[in-house]
């Protein structure tokens, strides 16, 4: 031990496996995933599960059951959490358990992180048909949550869990890490009970989140992925996304925030080295414009 006061208890409890994140593990006896606290900065954040976590993440879990999602997508809810119950405002140890993948899956399919699948060139025979079957599964998702329900969820590349069938195709998307979901509080009439008010977006911040995390992050990411195993198709990959968001915005009357996107809105890049200099709160992250490969109207 580094210090005089610690002591080798030696192994206990039960067997847990370590996660793609650096404070998860997955306790597979339990089918359950354990996010601990750390404590330590890294990248943006404090890596600990504030109070407000711990209790939003059970509430939110509870609101989330009752907003519907189109089929081939699902939620893994936060439905516990345990702490030491210690003086003053130390938040050093609270844990959240979160629900596993086995109900989610049937024979033959495969779980994969979308960040896995962004980290190297991803080869498939069909790279077109594999692109519309995963946009046509997370985009309608994200954006319905959000427009329909005033559910935020930050759908980066570490928060979505992606399921391949034995042909290696897309065939669920699992939303997880409650952390990343917020409620734009302009779409909510009254404030759901037990929802801690850290959980509340306004609607520039909720539509520079979606923007973010769900065109620039993810699918810039696995767009990049797909064109470095073929060449020369990101064009057209865009162009079938565009379609999904017509689609979407159609069925829901046109918003003015999808409109936008589809004339040519620039995207939003979220600062994040610029957060790590100032070490600011993510949250408070300022947004820089790139180009919307969208394009405007046709």
């Amino acid at each position: 031990p580094t210090h005089p006061r610690l002591r080798d208890l030696g192994a206990a409890g039960v067997p847990v496996r370590p996660t793609a994140s650096v404070r998860t593990l997955y306790a597979p006896e339990a089918d359950l995933f354990v996010k601990t606290s750390l404590h330590v900065r890294i990248t943006n954040c404090l890596r600990k599960n504030a109070r407000y976590e711990l209790t939003g993440a059970v509430a939110l879990t509870d609101l989330l059951a009752r907003v519907p999602l189109p089929d081939g997508v699902g939620l893994l809810g936060e439905p516990a959490y345990r702490t030491v119950d210690v003086p003053g405002p130390d938040e050093a140890y609270g844990t959240i358990l979160r629900g596993g993948l086995r109900p989610h899956l049937r024979p033959g399919d495969t779980p994969v992180l979308a960040a896995a699948l962004a980290a190297t060139p991803l080869v498939t025979p069909d790279p077109v048909a594999w692109w519309r079957a995963y946009v046509g599964l997370l985009v309608p998702a994200v954006l319905r949550s959000w427009l329909s329900h005033g559910v935020v969820h930050e759908a980066h590349l570490q928060n979505v869990v992606v399921v391949l069938d034995r042909d290696r195709r897309p065939v669920r998307m699992l939303l997880r890490d409650l952390e990343g979901v917020k409620l734009d509080a302009d779409r909510w009439s009254t404030w759901p009970d037990g929802v801690p008010a850290q959980v509340r977006y306004g609607p520039r911040a909720a539509h520079r989140r979606i923007v973010y995390c769900l065109f620039v992050n993810h699918l810039g990411g696995i767009s990049g992925a797909l064109a470095d195993a073929r060449p020369g198709i990101e064009r057209r990959l865009w162009q079938d996304l565009r379609a999904v968001v017509e689609a979407v915005a159609a069925d829901l009357g046109e918003p003015a925030e999808l409109r936008a996107l589809l004339t040519g809105e620039p995207l939003l890049a979220k600062a994040n080295l610029l957060v790590r200099w100032r070490r600011d709160a993510d949250r408070a992250a300022p947004f820089v414009p790139v180009p919307n490969p969208m394009g405007g109207p046709r």
